[in-house]
């Protein structure tokens, strides 16, 4: 006898016509259980803030917007990339709990937005554990309040760029600018030296910085810059720094020993 085969159908909830060609953000707000945030099922979401979160996720720059009290964070496909690792467990917590580095900022953010006022910041500079370890970020941000049937503030619509590759750059280049105006009256090689690394030091934030002469395999340092740790000035063999230093050195690569 052969066997009858029932059709298969496809029992999960059709997704909701706002969420539609919204990206893969979009198909995590549609799976994502929202009864158990502030927001309530996603069948109960008012108008004001489907139409919102439709207008977020089809945006190519990155958006987040911070619904309520709580600021619930929903956002598009492009603030993803920018959260890095925190994503996708960040879509759907509260803003305060989310970025915890940046609380009291956020806080800020939060009590003048839904008062009814905006918030533009240039080149901000914060530091976010976006890939588990402390980063510096710099960011233009612009905040705005976004508002329910009534007219009334319900949420804070987040409009990002991330500057830092530009102000990182910006800076090296006024660091070098610097150090070269400094060094232009300098004569001899121990001045020039001695500058140098102390004006490294304190741009790399360095434990040691030091320039040395190297001679049949030895090493002569003159003079270095420290914090926080013992002077090398001072004969040293290449041979005592490990196998590492003396093969670079003698092909003229980079090498990292650790300290």
């Amino acid at each position: 006898m052969t066997p009858v085969l029932e059709p298969k159908f496809d029992r999960s909830p059709p997704e909701p016509a706002f969420l539609l060609g919204g990206g893969a953000c979009a198909d995590l707000i549609a799976t994502k259980n929202w009864a158990a945030t502030p927001l309530g099922a996603i069948e109960t979401w008012p108008h004001c803030l489907r139409s919102a979160v439709a207008l977020l996720l089809r945006s190519r720059v990155p958006i987040v917007m911070l619904w309520g009290a709580e600021g619930v964070m929903l956002y598009n496909d492009a603030y993803s990339g920018f959260a890095g690792g925190r994503h996708p467990e960040l879509l759907g917590s509260n803003v305060r709990e989310g970025w915890p580095e940046v609380a009291a900022f956020n806080d800020h953010v939060m009590n003048v937005c839904l008062a009814g006022d905006t918030l533009h910041y240039h080149d901000q500079e914060l530091t976010l554990h976006r890939h588990g370890s402390p980063e510096q970020v710099w960011m233009d941000l612009d905040y705005s309040p976004v508002l329910d049937e009534d007219g009334a503030p319900a949420g804070v619509f987040c409009i990002l760029a991330e500057t830092t590759e530009r102000v990182a750059a910006d800076r090296r280049t006024m660091f070098l600018l610097a150090l070269s105006d400094e060094l232009r009256p300098l004569t001899t090689p121990a001045d020039i030296i001695r500058l140098t690394a102390d004006r490294l030091g304190d741009w790399l934030n360095a434990s040691r910085v030091f320039y040395a002469e190297i001679a049949n395999g030895m090493m002569t340092v003159e003079r270095d810059f420290c914090r926080g740790v013992d002077s090398i000035v001072g004969e040293h063999s290449l041979e005592a720094f490990g196998p590492d230093l003396l093969a670079a050195y003698n092909v003229g690569t980079p090498v990292v020993v650790p300290g």
